[in-house]
């Protein structure tokens, strides 16, 4: 209930660690059978990593967008991409 609510007032800032929490609510709830809840989840963390530019980046954007990635950054975020985007298919 305290990750839900935490999640419901921070859903709106695009970052890797909402990003990672989202998709870790909806684990959350596929293991304990509620997929109604997790099809809200998987729409969420869709809808942030495509504003985030983690995926659904069309081809010619690609280098732009890799370059907006502060180098400190960049091991976190491919596999925040990474993990998320298996988890959506």
């Amino acid at each position: 209930e305290e990750a839900e609510t935490r999640w419901s007032d921070d859903k709106a800032t695009d970052s890797l660690s909402n990003l990672a929490g989202t998709q870790l609510l909806g684990l959350a709830y596929l293991g304990d059978g509620k997929d109604h809840y997790v099809l809200t989840y998987v729409s969420e963390v869709n809808a942030m990593g495509a504003r985030m530019g983690l995926f659904g980046v069309k081809p010619d954007m690609v280098a732009s967008k890799i370059r907006e990635i502060a180098p400190e950054l960049q091991n976190a975020t491919s596999y925040a991409a990474w993990g998320t985007f298996n988890w959506i298919v």
